[in-house]
């Protein structure tokens, strides 16, 4: 279980938070769980959505902050905002996914295309415009999934117009599997028009007996990353620690709680001097809390004196 790092570049603006910003001081806070993913399963399990007969969900957020020691209690910064909303189909696997930014304004859509099985076969994404509508002013994605043995073996981009490229002028990453099911390897290229490509691959090692992982990632011939991961009997994460392959400097720790079914109720995540576009740095608990339903109703995103809420509303 990989979580996306916040790198790249620190945005000066993020520190004027509030209404006189184009930016919110929870922009990011459903990193952890929805961006840059494909199936949902995890946090949305599709029997009990089936199970339920819910076709739609709606993730709004509230903003909240308080300056210390003069305020006792946290001030709504942004009134609730729609953050994303799903649709699924009638066996409760996710179908589309819309994206909203900047409080609650249209951004995008992702489109799942899905076999008997549901396993998905197509991923397509579009910008979308203030109404909601797909743009025709910026290009679209669309990613192709192969699988052997009911296991994902190949995620691919296509070119314009959704043509199939050679690997060598195509964004892709491949997965290898051990006899449990587990990935073992990962190897991913990023190809961009200029001709450049940045590489990497990725081999982890199973101790059944300590139940921990290490994860080393290669950009060619250089370790750049280091991921040790500790599981539970039943095979859950329990924490992750992540070092720069360069200098073997821990740079990142996670540390997961689960409540007695089994669910996810404590994601706390500790950065050190890590560069972040984001305004929780790199530090912030996520607690989560579930409906009679087994379906999560709420997200605290905590981080400072800040608190995203995220609530979800199910139909």
């Amino acid at each position: 279980m990989k979580y996306l790092f916040f790198a790249i570049f620190l945005i000066n603006k993020l520190v004027l938070f509030g209404q006189d910003s184009d930016y919110s001081i929870c922009d990011c806070c459903t990193y952890s769980f929805f961006q840059d993913k494909n199936d949902f399963n995890d946090v949305l399990p599709p029997d009990e959505i089936k199970a339920n007969n819910l076709k739609k969900l709606t993730i709004y957020t509230t903003s909240k902050q308080r300056k210390i020691p003069i305020d006792s209690s946290f001030k709504v910064v942004d009134a609730e905002y729609k953050e994303m909303i799903f649709h699924f189909n009638s066996d409760g696997y996710i179908v589309t996914k819309i994206v909203f930014n900047r409080r609650g304004h249209f951004h995008s859509i992702y489109e799942f295309e899905r076999d008997s099985d549901n396993k998905i076969l197509s991923k397509t994404f579009h910008y979308l415009d203030e109404k909601g509508n797909k743009t025709l002013d910026f290009l679209s994605e669309r990613w192709i999934y192969e699988y052997s043995n009911s296991q994902l073996v190949k995620a691919k981009k296509l070119g314009s117009n959704y043509g199939v490229l050679p690997d060598s002028k195509s964004h892709f990453y491949i997965y290898a599997y051990d006899e449990r099911g587990r990935v073992v390897s990962e190897t991913a290229q990023l190809y961009y028009d200029a001709g450049t490509s940045l590489y990497y691959k990725s081999t982890t090692e199973y101790n059944d007996t300590t139940n921990t992982a290490v994860e080393k990632t290669k950009d060619k011939d250089m370790l750049t990353l280091i991921a040790k991961t500790k599981y539970s009997e039943s095979n859950k994460p329990l924490s992750q620690e992540f070092f720069d392959g360069r200098d073997n400097k821990m740079f990142q720790e996670v540390i997961l709680t689960y409540n007695m079914n089994e669910q996810l109720i404590n994601h706390q995540v500790k950065s050190m001097n890590l560069g972040t576009e984001c305004a929780d740095g790199g530090n912030f608990v996520n607690a989560i809390s579930y409906s009679p339903k087994n379906l999560i109703d709420k997200i605290l995103h905590q981080y400072e004196n800040t608190v995203c809420e995220l609530r979800f509303d199910y139909q």
